[in-house]
């Protein structure tokens, strides 16, 4: 079979064992109008009814190497543009979280520790963002609501790449460090995670988000070791339900979850979720 990303080209730079491969930034201009009907009835979600909202799609905390490692996928924003919001109402990609540890990226005007525009957490308090009171600052005009494809690292001993050991996560849009600022509170330590789930399409913990979609594809995961331990590729049930490397998710539907056409194939589509 041949896979999503097979037609897409390759670009190189440093990371983590000293190389990073992956794809480079090929917009694909098409619009999510065929959506795919999500199914009527949610498959069970690892989180409990009870006490957490119910997201689009999770896997298991274990796809996270605490050591260090990378997230990588392709995503589209629908429907935001202008100003970024403070304190965590607008979309994020993803989010693990047990209490502690956190891992999470996606934006805010200020995330507490001084960073904006395209944020990211790893561990216990290790923060960083690219800057950017609005969409536009971070994309550049008319590329808000285009194809990107983001990368999340971190590496309890420094990001290789910027040869800073003080600078332990950085974000990358489109093959290009995009990471103007690094904070780390006092006390801040890799530590595991100890419960809870991977979720996609969040926000950064406040209920109310703001109203908009994200579309998600071809999420991997890396450890410390450049091993990718995650590839699912997001296109239906089916697939995040059974994915191509490593632990199956769970469709949960949460957030009008439900699939349209992707960089090749289709993608998930969802309202972010908050409350987590």
């Amino acid at each position: 079979m041949i896979s999503k990303n097979a037609n897409m080209k390759k670009i190189n730079f440093c990371l983590l064992t000293g190389i990073l491969v992956f794809v480079s930034c090929q917009k694909d201009q098409s619009s999510p109008t065929a959506t795919a009907s999500a199914p009527s009835q949610n498959v069970s979600s690892a989180l409990s009814p009870e006490s957490k909202p119910v997201t689009a799609v999770n896997f298991p905390k274990e796809v996270i190497d605490v050591k260090g490692g990378r997230i990588e996928f392709w995503a589209k924003l629908i429907g935001y543009h202008g100003a970024i919001t403070v304190g965590g109402y607008d979309p994020h990609f993803f989010q693990a979280y047990d209490g502690t540890s956190c891992w999470q990226m996606g934006f805010n005007a200020n995330d507490g520790a001084g960073n904006s525009g395209c944020v990211g957490v790893s561990g216990y308090e290790f923060y960083c963002g690219s800057g950017g009171a609005t969409y536009e600052n971070v994309f550049g005009a008319g590329n808000v609501d285009k194809w990107h494809y983001y990368v999340l690292v971190w590496d309890k001993d420094g990001v290789p790449c910027l040869r800073d050991s003080t600078k332990k996560i950085a974000i990358y849009i489109d093959g290009k460090l995009r990471t103007i600022s690094w904070h780390a509170i006092l006390g801040q330590k890799f530590i595991p995670l100890t419960s809870g789930v991977f979720n996609l399409i969040t926000t950064a913990g406040p209920k109310i988000a703001v109203p908009g979609q994200v579309i998600m594809d071809e999420l991997k995961i890396y450890d410390k070791h450049n091993q990718l331990i995650l590839w699912n590729t997001l296109g239906s049930v089916d697939e995040v339900t059974h994915s191509k490397v490593g632990l199956n998710g769970s469709f949960n539907g949460g957030g009008n979850a439900s699939f349209v056409p992707g960089k090749s194939g289709n993608a998930l589509i969802a309202e972010p979720v908050g409350g987590l």
